[in-house]
């Protein structure tokens, strides 16, 4: 507990407003619990006091007051100072009181608007934009629900009261076993601490109880781990968490899995953020708030923060997030006309996570949402007044086919990267402008055809355009446009581009494994496990550039943090290739190592035996070890005359074995042409603006919000984390395939 009493009492000052709180510390007599407000604003020679006469009691009592306090109307705070200096005069804990109720009213009256200001769309300023007070007696029938909405969310989780925060207490009083004083002040809370409920204005007990429960609703962390992270955040690093205090942000792409995480990750670590805007595309806003609720909410993702808030989890997702109707790919963003204004007015930082990460998607698609999208969030930004930061997330592969170490740089508008490899020779020249103007058009053209015919053609226009200017597919293609515009277009807003590499599961926050969706890797690793797959197209030595999603997040708010209010535009690029790069035929291990040791098993519950994946680096050999392994066995009529020279065959093959090996043929071949670009990538990612960002970050700031890619386990990661994570979240712990 000593670390407690430290963290506590070393608590950074909270930031003072109209008259200096220091002036007002003066008028006590010796500086110790006068009021909650003032209790968090002891001088450092009163803090080497306390410290000195060790009173843990003391520290406990402060603690439970100034967490709760700053969280009550107006109303309430004349009433909880008395009630307050009660319990601590019956401790023997202090022996003062303010010298006049004006005294008081004076300091709840500064307090009351420094929430107000902080706080303004707290549910509970009614009481403090409303009522008044008279020598703590509630004058405004206001007041009075709002303590009794207080006492029902405090029912719910009182018990963390009684089994954590009072022993604690205890704990820390049996400390001092030689001081008979301490031992009665242990019986006297132990006794009092068995209440669960009760009337704010019964005992000074009953209102420790609310204040404490109730804070503990609105921080479900442990109060050591909350101080603890307050005094380290405060004193160095970038100040992440208090940055995200207060803070209206508007996130697109929001039911995505990437922005998931972020999502999480910012409620969990900052339940006093002001508000998350989540742009979802629905018809109606019921449609947005049901997509919220099934999609975002009822992700298993949000495990955690259930289980820390309990039956107030959905009461606070209510509060600090709210769902907008919208569309990325309109102009006008989607938006009313009435909530274009107010978001404009409110926003702080805007975070751009919508794309199509569909690699043959079509071209006009992909420019809609991938080119176009971030231009329309753009110009929206510029409407708003208070904006500090535009933050795009894009991927480190908008490189397209350069190789080597790729430097952290931003893109020139009409950028080619066939251009540059032809040294400024090359006859095709990009204009990003043309290339919106060409889907456009070619979309019109190919109306006249059927859906199917049209969606191909323009799959292959994509396909196209992007090998011609020097992309690999689609996505990238238009997600480097996407670039391009928003660092030629974005004049004096503050900018940073986030570029990770392929994103997998989690590697630890909030837990490990966590994953939405098959990502790159994914398909390749689920047809191995089930038999289907025995060979795949990559070079040995080749490096998979993969990095946790949970790092990618830690990284965006690090880098949010640090560039809000600051000019110009800065890329972070978040990849492994460099500083720890993860090898193909190692990868291969790796998966026969854990499909070895935790097989899938056939619909009669017989574990599927697979021997290792081969690489080959030439699609000749490929295609004749495939063709030998999936296609002739499916295609034979009679395999009998060829088992002695092909001991794979099997006797007696069923029309369902023939249609498997068939799919997956036609699977693997897919998979290839997709991912063919990227198993061989000459490219490597550097990170060296990532490196520096995370060095800014204090201890206690890497412990929460690391990314560290050095320190990735890569044989810890893909058998203990990412495998298992896939087959519970992705195939939802369905370990048993079609019988063969």
């Amino acid at each position: 507990m000593e670390s407690l009493h430290r963290s506590t009492l070393l608590h950074p000052r909270a930031p003072c407003k109209g008259r200096s709180c220091c002036q007002l510390e003066k008028k006590s007599t010796n500086g110790e619990l006068i009021s909650p407000v003032q209790s968090r604003r002891f001088s450092l020679s009163q803090q080497k006091q306390m410290l000195s006469r060790n009173k843990p009691i003391q520290v406990f009592l402060k603690d439970a007051n100034q967490n709760c306090h700053r969280r009550f109307p107006k109303a309430v705070s004349a009433k909880i100072n008395d009630r307050f200096l009660d319990l601590a005069r019956e401790s023997q804990v202090a022996e003062t009181k303010p010298q006049s109720d004006q005294y008081v009213k004076r300091y709840t009256d500064l307090e009351s608007a420094t929430h107000a200001d902080k706080y303004p769309n707290s549910a509970f300023n009614d009481g403090i934009n409303g009522n008044s007070h008279d020598n703590g007696n509630f004058s405004h029938e206001h007041s009075q629900s709002d303590v009794l909405r207080i006492e029902q969310r405090s029912q719910c989780n009182m018990h963390r009261v009684k089994n954590k925060i009072i022993p604690s207490a205890v704990s820390t009083i049996s400390h001092s076993n030689n001081d008979v004083q301490h031992q009665d002040m242990k019986a006297s809370v132990s006794a009092k601490s068995v209440h669960t409920k009760g009337e704010l204005n019964e005992t000074a007990n009953a209102l420790l109880e609310q204040l404490t429960s109730y804070s503990t609703v609105l921080h479900p962390l442990d109060l050591s781990h909350e101080f603890k992270l307050r005094s380290a955040y405060g004193q160095n690093g970038l100040g992440i968490v208090e940055f995200l205090r207060g803070k209206r942000i508007l996130i697109t792409g929001a039911t995505g899995f990437l922005a998931k995480v972020l999502l999480e990750k910012i409620l969990r670590e900052q339940p006093d953020v002001g508000q998350l805007y989540l742009l979802i595309n629905a018809d109606s806003t019921e449609k947005a708030k049901e997509r919220l609720v099934t999609e975002v909410q009822g992700s298993q993702l949000f495990q955690l923060m259930k289980s820390n808030w309990e039956k107030a989890f959905e009461e606070f997702m209510g509060q600090k997030v709210t769902p907008i109707v919208g569309d990325v790919t309109r102009e006008d963003l989607g938006l009313e006309e009435s909530m274009e204004k107010e978001l404009a007015e409110k926003i702080d930082v805007i975070v751009n996570s919508a794309a199509t990460t569909k690699f043959d998607e079509r071209y006009d698609v992909a420019i809609d949402i991938n080119t176009k999208g971030p231009i329309h969030l753009l110009e929206f930004g510029k409407k708003c007044t208070n904006l500090q930061l535009f933050l795009h997330i894009s991927t480190a592969f908008v490189n397209g086919e350069r190789s080597g170490c790729i430097s952290e740089m931003p893109f020139q508008m009409n950028t080619s990267i066939r251009n540059e490899q032809h040294k400024g020779k090359s006859k095709t020249e990009l204009n990003v402008k043309e290339e919106i103007a060409l889907a456009e058009k070619m979309q019109e053209s190919f109306n006249l055809q059927s859906a199917a015919s049209q969606a191909l053609n323009m799959k292959k226009l994509g396909f196209q355009r992007a090998k011609l200017h020097g992309w690999q597919d689609t996505y990238i293609f238009t997600k480097a446009m996407g670039e391009m515009l928003i660092g030629h277009e974005r004049e004096n807003i503050p900018v940073v581009i986030v570029r990770p590499s392929v994103v997998e599961s989690t590697l630890m926050q909030p837990f490990s494994g966590w994953m939405e969706g098959i990502r790159m890797i994914d398909p390749i690793a689920i047809a191995y496990g089930k038999g289907l797959a025995s060979a795949f197209l990559a070079d040995p030595k080749g490096v998979l550039d993969v990095i946790p999603a949970d790092m990618v997040v830690n990284a965006t708010l690090a880098a949010m943090a640090k560039h809000a209010r600051q000019p110009g535009l800065t890329v972070y690029q978040i990849g492994s290739s460099v500083v720890n790069p993860l090898i193909f035929e190692r990868l291969v291990d790796l998966t026969y190592e854990h499909f070895r040791s935790h097989p899938f098993v056939d619909q009669n519950g017989v574990p599927i035996v697979t021997p290792k994946l081969r690489l080959f680096k030439d699609k000749i050999s490929f295609r004749v070890f495939n063709y030998l392994n999936c296609e002739l066995p499916g295609r034979m009529d009679n395999v009998l005359q060829l088992g002695r020279y092909l001991p794979w065959s099997k006797k007696n093959i069923s029309e369902k074995r023939r249609s498997l090996f068939d799919s997956a043929a036609q699977q693997i071949t897919h998979l290839i042409e997709i991912y063919s670009p990227y198993t061989f990538y000459k490219g490597r990612f550097d990170i060296s603006n990532t490196k520096m960002l995370h060095s800014e970050l204090s201890p206690a700031e890497k412990e929460a919000f690391g990314f560290e890619v050095s320190s990735i386990d890569w044989e810890h990661y893909m058998k203990n984390v990412h495998f298992p994570g896939l087959r519970k979240y992705v195939l939802r712990g369905r370990n048993i395939t079609t019988r063969l």
